[in-house]
């Protein structure tokens, strides 16, 4: 017979994670490694094929609860959204987040590495997921508030070896190593909470 959990087992922290399809992912994937090494409850609200940042869905983050929360954002906007329009979205996902949970750390992560970063032919995904980039660190820059921070995409997912055959997603392997790295840059943001 197994016992439930008592007060001091469970994690002190929720993190909320949103993101692509690289987020969302099992036990196994990036996120959850990275709560196991932190003692944290990840939250993930990763979507498949879509993070649009749609205004329905910000607001709806938003109104959940967690400690902090680290956005992946781009990814899957680079094939439909122009650099207008990604910039309107996260600039209301900023501004949402400011409003409702402004003294919460926010990590905004650029995409990860993949083909786009790789190839020696500029394609329009290429060129948007650059704009796109740009953008988020401007917006951070802009913020002026030190709980949003960035975290460039290179620096959770460091090797080409990392991603699977399709050159976007990540294999187990890169998924532990993500996990790793981001554990890494997110504990002394979160140690005071």
């Amino acid at each position: 017979m197994r016992c439930p959990a008592s007060e001091s087992e469970l994690p002190g922290l929720t993190w909320l994670a949103y993101g692509s399809s690289i987020t969302n992912s099992d036990a196994r994937g990036y996120p959850h490694q990275a709560a196991r090494l932190l003692g944290v409850d990840v939250m993930n609200m990763g979507l498949s094929g879509a993070c649009h940042m749609e205004p329905e869905m910000i607001d709806y983050l938003c109104d959940l609860d967690f400690d902090f929360a680290t956005c992946e954002l781009g990814v899957n906007m680079r094939g439909n959204f122009d650099r207008n329009e990604f910039e309107r979205r996260a600039s209301y996902l900023f501004d949402t987040f400011e409003r409702r949970h402004g003294g919460k750390p926010l990590g905004i992560i650029t995409p990860f590495p993949n083909f786009d970063h790789f190839s020696p032919k500029e394609s329009v995904t290429q060129k948007r997921q650059n704009e796109f980039s740009e953008i988020l660190r401007d917006l951070v820059k802009a913020s002026g508030n030190p709980g949003i921070f960035l975290i460039e995409g290179e620096e959770v997912l460091s090797r080409f070896t990392g991603l699977r055959i399709d050159l976007l997603h990540p294999s187990e392997f890169g998924q532990i190593h993500m996990g790793i790295e981001l554990a890494k840059i997110l504990a002394p943001r979160i140690e005071s909470l």
